[in-house]
C-alpha cells in the first residue's frame, strides 16, 4: 500500500509541471566530439567538422550547452589538432598543434576567437611537458 501511494505521489508531481523539463539542443555527432569543456561560465562540446576545401583549413565547432549562447566555429590550418584548453573564469585558450606553427585561439562568449600564430621552425615538434 505505501508502495502504490509512492508510484502515485511521484507520477502525480511529474505531471503537475514540478519535474525538470529537458531543453533541446541541436545535434551534435559523438563521433565528431573531441571533449567537453568548461569554458568560464558555461560548458562547451568542442567538435572536428573535418577540412574546407576551399583555403584548406581545419574546421573545428564549440558547441555551447547552455540555452542562449550561440555556437562558434575556429578555422586553423590544415593539419592541426588539439593539443590542450587551458581556461579560467572570463578567458579561454585552445592550443593546436600544426604542421608548422602552433595556433593560440582565444575564446569569449558572444565575441569571435582571436587568433595568435606562432611559426615554427623545420623539423621541430612540439611536445607537452608530462
Amino acid at each position: 500500500m505505501k508502495n502504490t501511494l509512492l508510484i502515485f505521489f511521484c507520477v502525480a508531481i511529474a505531471f503537475t509541471g514540478n519535474a525538470q523539463i529537458a531543453s533541446r539542443k541541436q545535434y551534435i555527432n559523438p563521433a565528431q566530439v573531441l571533449g567537453v569543456y568548461n569554458f568560464g561560465k558555461y560548458p562547451a562540446a568542442l567538435s572536428n567538422e573535418g577540412v574546407r576545401g576551399t583555403d584548406q583549413t581545419q574546421l573545428y565547432t564549440l558547441h555551447f550547452l547552455t540555452k542562449g549562447v550561440s555556437d562558434q566555429e575556429i578555422d586553423v590550418p590544415s593539419g592541426s589538432y588539439i593539443f590542450d584548453v587551458e581556461t579560467s573564469a572570463s578567458n579561454s585558450v585552445i592550443i593546436f598543434n600544426g604542421r608548422k606553427e602552433v595556433t593560440l585561439v582565444k575564446v569569449n562568449q558572444g565575441e569571435s576567437p582571436v587568433y595568435t600564430t606562432i611559426e615554427t621552425a623545420p623539423n621541430f615538434n612540439f611536445y607537452g611537458i608530462n
